[in-house]
């Protein structure tokens, strides 16, 4: 069923048309609208810049991390104050 289905020719029909739609795509894109402002200014990173920021967070979650796993493990949460661990709060769980 789905070979004659491919060889009718309203199958051929949609696949003539899919292929002139991609082939002139900024013109038969709905979604498409022209770029604001922001979108000028924050709608992509440059690929420095992406790896850049993707090691900084990096950086940041492993300065979390190794603190947590240094001074508070065992328990729950790390108690800013004492630099020591918080446990579980069982009174407002």
């Amino acid at each position: 069923m789905l070979f004659r289905y491919i060889k009718s020719k309203r199958f051929l029909v949609f696949l003539i048309i899919t292929c002139v739609a991609n082939a002139i795509h900024g013109a038969l894109n709905i979604f498409k609208r022209p770029l604001d402002s922001l979108d000028i200014k924050y709608g992509s990173f440059p690929e420095d810049l992406r790896l850049q920021m993707l090691a900084e967070a990096k950086k940041m979650f492993y300065f979390g991390y190794d603190n947590y796993m240094a001074y508070a493990f065992p328990m729950d949460e790390l108690n800013p104050l004492l630099c020591s661990g918080r446990g579980p709060d069982y009174e407002n769980p």
